[in-house]
Order: C-alpha cells, then sequence, then structure tokens
C-alpha cells in the first residue's frame, strides 16, 4: 500500500515532463527512484539557471558601478613643449561622457610634466589643457570598452578591479610660438537652380595635430587646438555666413592635416521624376543632401526650362451597350425530322421525340405554334411505322363467287399542304400494295366479318407484310383513311372494304414548313391514338436583330471594339465569336455584309450611332439563344508630347515631337475635334513668357476622330526661358567635394609667417532619394 500511495504522489508531480508507457505492473520501485531523481534534477538545473541569471546581472551591475567610480582605470599625462622640456603648472581638466563620480576632474602638471588622474570612466572623455604663455589644447580620448581579463576579474562569483593606468605624452604650443595661417573661402552648392554658390552657415574648419603633438598614447586620442572664448584663434576658425571666408593660426613648422565636416543640409533642386516615375510635370523641390569629403556626389538631370502642353483629348469612353435583342423569324421549306429519341442536330435546330406515341390507325394532326404572330405557311404532318392487328368490314359487297379467296388490296388518302390556295388538300385512294390479304367467301358468295377476322388472325400468324407485329412496315408520307379494299381506285358498291381500327404503330417521322418562324413547337392530336407522340424543340437558330443603346454613355472618343458571342443549335452547342452584321434598309431589304465596328461612328454628343441614319442591322450569323455583345470600350487618348528646343538667349526656336498621341482604336488620336497646344515655363516660378505655338495638318477620319500629322508653328519666340533648369548643372551633372590645393589629409607644415590658402566647395553634394 506505501509503494503505491507513492506511485500516485510521483505520477501526479512527473505529470507535465514525464511520460510512463509502461503499464502499472511493468512500472518497478527502480523506475520510480529513477523519476524521483530526474524531476529533483530538473528542478536543480532550473533553479541554478534562474540564480546564474541573477549572479550575472548582479555582477553587471557591480562592474558598471566600479566603472562610473572609475575604480578600472587611470590616466597619467605628460605634458612638454616643442622641445620635450616638461612643463610644470599646465591646467588639465577630464570630463567623462557618461558621467558618473569620475567626471569634472582637474590636476595641475607636475615640475617633471605629469598629471594623474587615479580614477577614470572607460568610454568617450574629454581632455582641455590650459595654462599661462599655453595655447589651450582640447583632446578627444577613448579608453575603449571594459574587458574582463584586462580591467577586472571574477574570483568565487566576486568581481575584483585590475586598475589599468593609460599615459600619453601631451605637447602643447606656448602662446608666443612662432605661427602660419591657413585661409580660404568655403562655399556650397545648396541651391543649385541658381548661378550662385552659397556659404554654409555656422560652420568650423579646424586642423589636426593628432600624430604630431602626441605620442606614445596607449588609447585612441584626438588633438585639436581650442578658440572657445580664448584670445589665441590657434587650430580652428568658424567660417564667415556672409563671405565664406575663414583664418586659422597653426603653429610654425608643426605637421597638421585639416578636417573638414561632413554636412546633411536641404537643397533646392529641379526635378522631373521621383523613383524612376515621371511627375506630370518638373517642379522645384526642397531635398535632403549630404555634402563633403566622406559623401560623394550623384547626377543631376538636365531639366529644360520650358514644355510644351498640349489639350487633353477626349477620354476613351464608357456606357454603351447593344441591347433590345429579338429574333428574326425565317422561312423553312419541307424539312423532315426522324423519330430520334436523343437530342438530334437537326441543322438549325436540336429535336427530341420523347414520346412516339402509339395505337395510332392514322396519321395524327400536327400543329406548329409560333410565338411570332406573322408566321405563317404552316403545315405539318407525321409518318408512321405500323403493323395492321384490327379490320372492321365496312362494306361487304356483291357478286363474289362461292368458297372463293378474295385478295384486298391496300389504299389511303394523303393530306398536303396546297401553296397555292395557303390550304391542305387531300390525294385520294392512293395505292400502297396489292392482294396484301386473302378473305374466303362462303357458300353464299359472302363476304363476313367472321371470315375476315379469321383471315387477319392468319396474317399476323403467318407474319404477312403490313400484319407482321414484330417487322413494322411504313408510308413516306401522312396517311388517313387507311383501308383494304377490292376493284379499282374508286370503290362502287359491289367492292368489298375493310377499315382498319386497329395498328401497332408509332411515328415514323414528320415533316414540316412553315414561314417567318422564330421558335416553333409542334404538338400531335387525333389519328385514334392511345398515346400522342411528343417532341421537343431544345434549340432553334435565326439571325437576331439590336439595338443601340446610349442610355448611360460617357462620351467617347472613337468607336469601341464591339464582337459578338454567341452559341450555335447543337447537341453540344459550340460557342463562336462573330462582327458581322447584314446591313438592311428601311425597309428591311438586304444592302450588304460588314463589320458592325465599320458601320458605326461618334457622333457630337459621344454617343456610339450608325453613319448612316436610315441604317438597320440584324447579325449575319445564327444563334441558338440571345446573343451577348462584347465591348472593348477605348482607352482615353493620349496627347502629343514634344520638347522645346531653346536658345542661348533664351528664345523658344522650336518644338520637336516625340509622340503624336495615340488611341486604342489604331489610329494616332484621340481627338473629336481639332486641337491645340501652349508653351510654359517647366516648372511653376521658373523664368520665362511669350512664346506661342499654332498646330496645323490634320484631318476628320471617317468615324469622327481628328487626326494630327505634326504640323505646327512658333507664333512667338518669347524671353527669359532657361535651357536648364538647374543651372549648376556643371558638365557631367554633378560636382564632388573639391579643395584648392589636393587632399584635405595631406600633411602640411607651414613656416613661420606663411599663410596657405586652401578654397573648399562643398559641391552639389548626394541627395537623399531617388531624383
Amino acid at each position: 500500500m506505501k509503494i503505491n500511495n507513492l506511485l500516485k504522489m510521483c505520477l501526479g508531480m512527473l505529470a507535465m515532463t514525464v511520460i510512463i508507457s509502461s503499464c502499472a505492473d511493468e512500472f518497478t520501485e527502480e523506475d520510480l527512484l529513477q523519476a524521483q531523481y530526474d524531476l529533483q534534477q530538473q528542478q536543480q538545473n532550473a533553479a541554478n539557471a534562474r540564480q546564474d541569471s541573477i549572479d550575472n546581472a548582479e555582477r553587471q551591475n557591480n562592474i558598471d558601478a566600479l566603472n562610473d567610480a572609475g575604480e578600472l582605470v587611470s590616466l597619467q599625462l605628460t605634458i612638454v613643449d616643442l622641445d620635450g622640456t616638461p612643463v610644470e603648472g599646465a591646467d588639465v581638466s577630464l570630463r567623462a561622457a557618461a558621467g558618473g563620480d569620475a567626471d569634472e576632474q582637474t590636476a595641475t602638471s607636475a615640475a617633471n610634466g605629469t598629471v594623474y588622474f587615479d580614477r577614470v570612466a572607460i568610454g568617450g572623455n574629454t581632455i582641455n589643457i590650459s595654462g599661462a604663455g599655453i595655447t589651450p589644447a582640447t583632446l578627444q580620448a577613448d579608453f575603449g570598452s571594459i574587458q574582463q581579463g584586462v580591467h577586472y576579474e571574477i574570483i568565487d562569483g566576486i568581481v575584483i578591479p585590475t586598475p589599468v593606468t593609460e599615459s600619453a605624452v601631451i605637447t602643447v604650443i606656448s602662446s608666443n610660438a612662432a605661427t602660419a595661417t591657413v585661409s580660404g573661402t568655403v562655399n556650397i552648392e545648396t541651391d543649385v537652380t541658381n548661378t550662385t554658390p552659397e556659404v554654409p552657415q555656422d560652420l568650423t574648419i579646424r586642423a589636426n595635430f593628432t600624430n604630431n603633438l602626441s605620442r606614445n598614447a596607449s588609447f585612441s586620442l584626438n588633438y585639436f587646438f581650442s578658440n572657445s572664448g580664448n584670445e589665441f584663434n590657434v587650430g580652428e576658425s568658424a567660417v564667415d555666413n556672409t563671405t565664406g571666408d575663414y583664418e586659422l593660426i597653426v603653429p610654425a613648422n608643426i605637421n597638421f592635416t585639416m578636417t573638414v565636416p561632413d554636412l546633411t543640409l536641404d537643397q533646392t533642386i529641379a526635378i522631373d521624376r521621383e523613383n524612376g516615375v515621371l511627375l506630370d510635370r518638373p517642379e522645384y523641390r526642397t531635398v535632403e543632401a549630404n555634402f563633403g569629403p566622406n559623401s560623394g556626389s550623384d547626377n543631376i538631370r538636365a531639366i529644360n526650362g520650358a514644355i510644351v502642353v498640349f489639350d487633353e483629348p477626349n477620354g476613351g469612353g464608357s456606357g454603351f451597350v447593344i441591347d433590345s435583342w429579338a429574333r428574326v423569324p425565317r422561312d423553312f421549306g419541307f424539312t423532315a425530322i426522324g423519330n430520334n429519341t436523343t437530342k438530334t442536330d437537326g441543322g438549325s435546330f436540336v429535336y427530341q421525340f420523347t414520346s412516339l406515341g402509339s395505337g395510332y390507325v392514322e396519321s395524327p394532326l400536327v400543329t406548329i405554334t409560333d410565338p411570332n404572330a406573322g408566321a405563317e405557311n404552316l403545315y405539318a404532318e407525321a409518318h408512321l411505322d405500323f403493323a395492321i392487328n384490327g379490320l372492321t368490314l365496312s362494306q361487304a359487297g356483291s357478286g363474289f363467287p362461292a368458297d372463293t379467296d378474295i385478295d384486298f388490296d391496300f389504299r389511303y388518302d394523303s393530306p398536303f399542304y396546297d401553296a397555292t390556295e395557303d390550304d391542305v388538300d387531300t390525294t385520294e385512294n392512293i395505292f400502297v400494295a396489292g392482294s396484301i390479304l386473302s378473305v374466303r367467301t362462303n357458300a353464299a358468295g359472302a363476304i363476313t366479318a367472321d371470315s375476315v377476322a379469321a383471315a387477319l388472325a392468319q396474317a399476323i400468324e403467318d407474319e404477312d407484310n403490313w400484319f407482321d407485329q414484330d417487322d413494322l412496315n411504313f408510308i413516306n408520307n401522312a396517311a388517313v383513311n387507311l383501308r383494304l379494299q377490292t376493284g379499282g381506285a374508286v370503290p362502287t358498291a359491289n367492292d368489298a372494304i375493310l377499315d382498319i381500327t386497329s395498328m401497332k404503330s408509332r411515328i415514323r417521322a414528320m415533316a414540316f414548313q412553315g414561314d417567318n418562324l422564330t421558335n416553333p413547337s409542334f404538338t400531335f392530336s387525333g389519328g385514334g391514338a392511345t398515346a400522342q407522340a411528343v417532341i421537343d424543340i431544345s434549340a432553334f437558330e435565326t439571325r437576331w436583330t439590336f439595338a443601340l443603346n446610349n442610355d448611360n454613355v460617357e462620351p467617347y472618343s472613337s468607336v469601341p471594339g464591339i464582337s459578338f458571342d454567341y452559341f450555335n443549335a447543337n447537341i453540344n452547342p459550340q460557342e463562336f465569336n462573330s462582327t458581322q452584321v447584314r446591313v438592311l434598309d428601311l425597309e428591311g431589304n438586304f444592302q450588304t455584309t460588314a463589320s458592325i465596328q465599320s458601320r458605326l461612328e461618334v457622333d457630337a454628343d459621344g454617343d456610339i450611332v450608325y453613319q448612316d441614319a436610315v441604317e438597320n442591322n440584324e447579325t449575319n450569323f445564327f444563334a441558338a439563344n440571345m446573343p451577348s455583345a462584347v465591348i472593348v470600350n477605348p482607352q482615353a487618348g493620349v496627347a502629343p508630347t514634344g520638347t522645346v528646343a531653346i536658345n542661348n538667349n533664351g528664345e523658344v526656336t522650336g518644338v520637336n515631337i516625340s509622340n503624336f498621341g495615340t488611341s486604342t482604336n489604331g489610329s494616332n488620336t484621340g481627338y473629336t475635334e481639332k486641337f491645340g497646344a501652349m508653351i510654359m515655363v517647366a516648372a511653376e516660378g521658373a523664368p520665362g513668357s511669350g512664346a506661342e505655338i499654332v498646330l496645323g495638318n490634320g484631318i476628320f477620319n471617317a468615324d469622327g476622330t481628328y487626326q494630327w500629322f505634326g504640323g505646327r508653328t512658333i507664333t512667338e519666340n518669347g524671353t527669359g526661358y532657361l535651357q536648364d533648369l538647374n543651372q549648376q548643372n556643371a558638365g557631367n551633372g554633378q560636382q564632388g567635394f573639391f579643395v584648392s590645393s589636393g587632399n584635405i589629409n595631406s600633411t602640411r607644415n607651414l613656416n613661420e609667417g606663411q599663410n596657405f590658402v586652401l578654397d573648399i566647395n562643398y559641391g552639389t553634394g548626394n541627395k537623399v532619394g531617388n531624383f
């Protein structure tokens, strides 16, 4: 029981960390002890990780606090003059950039020129040296980063400082030392749209003596003279914000280099694109640019000072539709239809008998119905497959010999359509076959109903032609009043007549005709049927008329692309596309076949209309269902474009056409009226005025559009236009940073009283952005 309770407790403890797949009877006490040990180990590892994190954070805090207190570095400087003699009494201050306890320390150099700071913060520091008869100097010192094994050790988890002493020898210049000067003019192109360079504002030019007035430094050190509030003005000079002039004093016979700062300033420039995308019109823009020895330069585009602007073409147009579709009635001559019970292609229609009917004793009446009230000359007839199985003696006749087989012939009457009378007439007594049945007379020479019945039964049993119930025969006409008779075509009172009163029968075929049909249907009636045939006309092809609808039009500049999608009448309807129409006059008489687009034009209101006001059209194709018009609206016309030629006197001398304008109808126009152009300054605020241009040499096309062939005349040259809005566009379109006497990094050494001229041109800089 103790083991079981212990097992339950451990399983609960391990629910989130241990999966045990063994059955209860396979889990041993050794497994339990191992599971307990694994859990304890995981818990211990997690606790150790948490403690390590806490310890590491505490150690870093200790290290930072030690550095702020200056416990990791000390500094010894030796101050000497140009002869290497120690300087006593120099005032030295040390300021830490990060602040802390080691900030704002001061000391005075001893007789041996040394000054010592026992607490220095690692990082950036500023050292200032001054004193009686000394030219003040400023040094930027950087002691790097805090490193374990250099500045401290960790022993048993405790941070132990191991202070490092940094040192350097600093040369100072006496205030009455021999000097020379560097002077020049500084300019910059912060506005490339004018002809005068600008002066960078609040700029200081410095000489750098780092490698010549400091030595044996164990850390990073930059040496400058300071003129902040002192009378010496050595080593640096402010640039005059108006003239751009500067002059700085340097010690004679001391090597130095010049320090010119990089600048990021706003620059005024004319642009015609941004990020590779052309603007609608050039414009003056203030952009950010980098200048200086490390910034390089980029291209400045030449922007013509004038542009030619053409009147905007019409919009492409939209909203035109073709609707009000209606079937065009069509005529059918006598057309036969088989008794197919699956969908069948009839050439211009698809039909299917869903029932062939049964029990007919003569052809049924077939009625044609059409949605078009003007349908006429309608006639349809049905033909039968049949086998005779019922006869009635309607006329016994007389004069027959006794006990003799009397032969009967097969005759019928056939209705037909009489076009001359527009009526149905009948051909009577049509002979089908002779002697198809023999009926025996009795001893009195009479034909009786019983003898007829016996003869019929025998004919059916013998599967005689016209009586074989398994092999139906047919007549290829509408057949009514089917009968068997003796004698000639026209029976007399002496002839016997057998009326056919029952047949195994069905529809074999159908034929029809009619004029002005649009979508006919057929129904069967009569014929003595026990069940009527049913035929379905599922598709019927006609031509179609349509109307032009401009009710919702946004004015068109040219005729849109137009075609028709339609399906034919087929078992598997196929889709076609056509542009062809039949052109009719007002009386509906055929004139010609043409594409629909060629018959249309744009009127003064931007509507799509027929070129011939009395024209009417119908599709040249036959479609089973209402077609759909595919309208491809033209895109808005594109205005011509060109460039303006300007001479050195600021006059416009011509316009070069680069594009005559386009539209989607394939011609080089998007206009419906004669258009003009004007010459404008390229950017708002640019100089120039008075130039004028007149356009000519165009025609109006048949579709109502105006086509220009480029004729143009400059009628006024105007004055004051710029050939390039970016007037500081030098040579290849850029001016890099430039100094007049070589590289600013070149080492220089001047004699006493010598003046070295160094003009500085920041140039056009490197724009931030893609223009």
